[in-house]
C-alpha cells in the first residue's frame, strides 16, 4: 500500500520560514519521507526584511546589511549552501558611541558593552571616576538569587550602575536589538550575560572567560572581519535559499487570512478565494501578524502586549574627494543623546568593497 504523503504548510517567506522549509525539504529527501511542503509569503518576494537594491553600481541593503562572525547560525547556513565562499567580511574601523554629543572611542577589550580590560576602561573619557568605581562594584556584587527572569536593563544597572549603562552599554545593546532595555527580557535578548553572572559572579570576569572573548576586539581599530555580509549584498543568501526549494509549492502574494480545523487537519483560508488544507502547519511570522489568526479562538492573547520597534535605515553615497578623512568609523547613539539614530558607519568595508562611488 502506497504511503499517504503529508503535506506541510510553512506560513511566511522571510528568513525563518526560507530556512525551515529548506531544512523540512532536506530530512523528506534524506530520510525518504513522504512529504509535500507548501511555503506562503504575503509579498511579492521572499526574504522579509531582507531586502538587497543594487542601483547605478551600489549594493544598498534596505534591510540588515550584516551579520555577526562570531554567532555561528549564519555562517553554518552559508556552508549547507555552498556559498560560503561569498562572504565578505569587514575591515578594520574605529567605533565610537556618543556622550555629551561628543564622539568618544569605544574601550578596547569591550564584549558586548562589558568591559574586560581594566586599562583602556580606567583611562577611558566615557565615564567619571565616580562611574568607573560604580561600574567596577560588579567585581565584587552577589549573583542574582532569583531564578525570575528580570529587564535587560534592570540586570545591567544592578551590576554596573546608571553611567555606564548610558553611555556605553545601552547605546551598544539598544542599538542592536532596535528596543528598549527596560523592555527586553534578559533571558530572551542576551541569556549569556545571566549565565556569565551565575558561573563567576562578576559579568566583568564572566565575559572574559566566555567564547564571546574571541570578539573582545570588536570596538577596536585592529579587527577584523567582525561583520560579514555577501557579495551581491544579504539577498544573496534568500536568492539561494528559494532556489533550492526545488521540491517546495512556493506561493507569492498569497496571504492566510484564517485558519480552522476540519477532519483532523488544518484548514488555511487564502485571501485569493482558496484554501489549502494540511496536516502540519509551521507559522514563522511576526506575532502581531500571527494573533490575529488565533484571536477567534481565544488563543495567543499575550502576544498582543508585545511591542514592536521600527528602524530606519538611510545609506547615502559621497565621491571619495568629498570625504576629508580617511579610514572606517561606526558610532552608536543611546536614547539619552539628541541623536535619533542608534547608530551610523561611515566607510563601511560591506559598502567599500561592493561600491565604487563614480565622478
Amino acid at each position: 500500500m502506497e504511503e499517504q504523503i503529508r503535506k506541510v504548510a510553512v506560513v511566511g517567506g522571510g528568513i525563518t520560514g526560507l530556512t525551515a522549509a529548506y531544512f523540512l525539504q532536506k530530512k523528506a529527501q534524506e530520510q525518504g519521507l513522504p512529504i509535500h511542503i507548501t511555503l506562503i509569503e504575503a509579498a511579492h518576494r521572499l526574504g522579509g526584511k531582507i531586502q538587497t537594491l543594487q542601483r547605478d553600481g551600489f549594493v544598498i541593503e534596505r534591510g540588515p546589511d550584516s551579520f555577526l562572525s562570531f554567532k555561528d547560525s549564519v555562517n553554518q547556513l552559508a556552508k549547507e549552501l555552498d556559498i560560503e565562499d561569498r562572504l565578505i567580511g569587514s575591515s578594520k574601523g574605529r567605533w565610537f558611541v556618543v556622550a555629551e554629543d561628543q564622539l568618544q572611542p569605544i574601550p578596547t577589550g569591550t564584549v558586548m558593552g562589558v568591559p574586560t580590560k581594566f586599562g583602556p576602561f580606567l583611562v577611558s573619557d566615557l565615564f567619571s571616576w565616580s562611574g568607573k568605581v560604580r561600574a567596577a562594584g560588579d567585581l565584587v556584587l552577589p549573583k542574582t538569587s532569583t531564578a525570575v527572569d528580570q529587564s535587560l536593563g534592570k540586570f545591567i544597572r544592578r551590576r554596573f550602575g546608571k553611567e555606564l549603562v548610558e553611555n556605553l552599554l545601552e547605546p551598544l545593546l539598544s542599538g542592536v536589538n532596535g528596543g528598549d532595555i527596560d523592555r527586553m527580557s534578559l533571558e530572551a535578548a542576551f541569556p549569556q550575560f545571566a549565565e556569565a553572572e551565575q558561573q563567576h559572579r562578576s559579568l566583568m570576569v564572566g565575559m572574559k572567560k566566555t567564547k564571546l572573548a574571541l570578539s573582545s576586539e570588536v570596538y577596536s581599530d585592529k579587527e577584523e572581519g567582525i561583520f560579514q555580509t555577501f557579495e551581491g549584498g544579504m539577498e544573496t543568501l534568500v536568492k539561494t535559499l528559494e532556489k533550492k526549494l526545488n521540491g517546495c509549492t512556493v506561493l507569492k502574494g498569497v496571504k492566510v487570512e484564517g485558519i480552522k480545523k476540519e477532519a483532523g487537519k488544518a484548514v488555511l483560508k487564502l485571501n485569493n478565494a482558496s484554501s489549502i488544507q494540511a496536516d502540519q502547519v509551521l507559522f514563522a511570522l511576526p506575532h502581531s501578524m500571527l494573533q490575529p489568526l488565533f484571536e477567534p479562538y481565544g488563543l495567543l492573547k499575550g502576544l498582543k502586549e508585545i511591542p514592536l520597534t521600527s528602524i530606519a535605515t538611510v545609506s547615502m553615497a559621497f565621491p571619495e574627494a568629498a570625504v576629508k578623512s580617511g579610514g572606517r568609523y561606526r558610532f552608536c547613539s543611546g536614547p539619552q543623546q539628541r541623536f535619533c539614530d542608534y547608530g551610523m558607519q561611515l566607510g563601511s568595508s560591506e559598502m567599500a568593497i561592493q561600491n565604487r562611488a563614480k565622478g
